[in-house]
């Protein structure tokens, strides 16, 4: 598996399905586009009403996705703090 394993891990831990999407070097989001076929997910960028979100955990040959839900509850265990907002 591509990406950290103390992250896989810890969404283990925790209990967060992952959905593992590995592809190759993705350096901008407009590469990684092709690679994102076959699911509903949006990238982490774009967060807007969006059920399940992709990211790539500091390596940019992977995009697990995870529900809205267990995204939010990630920081929440690392005591990280967010803030949703509406931007149009």
């Amino acid at each position: 598996m591509n990406g950290s394993e103390k992250l896989y891990r810890l969404l283990e831990y925790l209990n967060i399905p992952v959905e593992y999407l590995e592809h190759p070097e993705a350096p901008t989001i407009e590469i990684a586009k092709q690679y994102w076929k076959g699911h509903d997910a949006k990238h982490c960028k774009n967060l807007q009403n969006a059920e399940k979100l992709s990211f790539h955990p500091c390596i940019n040959t992977v995009s697990p996705i995870i529900s809205k839900d267990d995204f939010v509850r990630f920081p929440d265990y690392v005591k990280n703090c967010y803030e949703w907002l509406e931007l149009y």
